[in-house]
C-alpha cells in the first residue's frame, strides 16, 4: 500500500484530499492531518462583515468537507523527516508517506498590531482575517455613520492578496446600500514601494476601478473570493 499524506485540512488541503481520492488506484491511501474539529472556510470572512452571509455558513465539522474515502488524522505535526518519507504527529508518532503535500497555510498572528492599538483594537481597530475578528468589524460597520474607513496594507505578505481590494468593493457597496454613501470617506489605501502589484488599480478611489457592466461591487468582490459553490454573482 503506498501513502499520499497531506498535512493540513484548509480549502487547499481539504480540496487536494477530496479530489485525489476519487482517481487514486486501489492501492493508495489518502490521509490528512489536521489537529482542528471545524473547518473555517477563509476566503468568506471578506464578505462577513457586510452581511453578506452569516458566520454558520462559513465554518462546519471537519468531517462533513472529507470524503468517506479519505483518513482524516486529528493530531498536530511536530516534524517532518524527509530523509526516512515520515512525519511526526501527536504523542511522537511516525507516519510515513510516499508522496507528501504540505498544506499548513499561514497563521494569522495581530498579537503586534492588537498591542500597538490598545484599547482601540477591535473598536475602531480591525483585523477580518479570523473569525472572531470579522464578527467585531461586523458590528463596528453596523454602528458606523459618517467618517473615514482606512485600509491598510503592509509591507509583508497578506493571506489573500485580493483581499484588501475586495474590501474595499464591498464597503463601497455596503454604505451606498445604507444611503450613507456620501458620509462615508473610503481613501485608497497605501502599496509598500518593494511590491506594487496593487498599484494601479488602489490608486483609484473606492468605487471608480473598472467593473464589469451590471455588476455590482459585492459581487465583483464574491466572484473574487471563490466562495462557497451556492454562492453566486448575478448581473
Amino acid at each position: 500500500m503506498k501513502h499520499l499524506v497531506i498535512l493540513g485540512a484548509g480549502t487547499a488541503g481539504t480540496m487536494v484530499a477530496n479530489r485525489v481520492s476519487r482517481r487514486v488506484q486501489a492501492d493508495w491511501s489518502v490521509s490528512v492531518v489536521d489537529p482542528a474539529p471545524r473547518h473555517l472556510y477563509q476566503p468568506g470572512l471578506a464578505s462577513l462583515p457586510f452581511g453578506y452571509r452569516p458566520a454558520s455558513e462559513l465554518e462546519r465539522p471537519r468531517a462533513d468537507t472529507l470524503s468517506p474515502r479519505v483518513n482524516w488524522i486529528q493530531e498536530e505535526v511536530r516534524a517532518i523527516e524527509p530523509e526516512h518519507k515520515r512525519a511526526i504527529v501527536g504523542g511522537n508518532c511516525p507516519l510515513r508517506y510516499d508522496l507528501l503535500v504540505i498544506a499548513s497555510g499561514a497563521r494569522t498572528n495581530s498579537d503586534k498590531t492588537a498591542a500597538e492599538a490598545g484599547e482601540h483594537w477591535r473598536e475602531t481597530v480591525h483585523e477580518p482575517y479570523t473569525l472572531r475578528g470579522a464578527l467585531a468589524l461586523r458590528a463596528a460597520l453596523q454602528r458606523f455613520e459618517e467618517g473615514r474607513l482606512v485600509v491598510s496594507l503592509p509591507e509583508t505578505p497578506v493571506k489573500g492578496p485580493a483581499a484588501p481590494l475586495a474590501f474595499l468593493f464591498l464597503a463601497d457597496e455596503f454604505f451606498t446600500l445604507r444611503g450613507i454613501r456620501e458620509r462615508a470617506l473610503i481613501p485608497p489605501f497605501e502599496v509598500a514601494a518593494r511590491d506594487r502589484r496593487h498599484t494601479a488599480t488602489a490608486a483609484r478611489p473606492a468605487g471608480r476601478a473598472v467593473r464589469p457592466r451590471g455588476w455590482s461591487a459585492a459581487a465583483c468582490a464574491a466572484r473574487a473570493s471563490a466562495s462557497w459553490p451556492r454562492l453566486s454573482c448575478r448581473r
